[in-house]
């Protein structure tokens, strides 16, 4: 079973701004899902959106 992490632990882990990661999740780039007032992300889809961010790139 896949972790949940919080905007904010995601953006930590990934060295990013919590703000990124919102932005992502408002267009629809970055699957997460609502629990109660937190958006809360799967390792998984974290990990999709990072490959393809990473194909747009090139």
């Amino acid at each position: 079973m896949d972790k949940l992490l919080s905007v904010t632990q995601s953006a930590a882990l990934l060295d990013l701004h919590p703000v990124t990661l919102q932005r992502a999740i408002a267009k629809g780039e970055l699957k997460s899902l609502k629990v109660g007032r937190r958006r809360l992300i799967s390792t998984s889809q974290l990990e999709a959106w990072i490959k393809k961010i990473n194909k747009k790139g090139k």
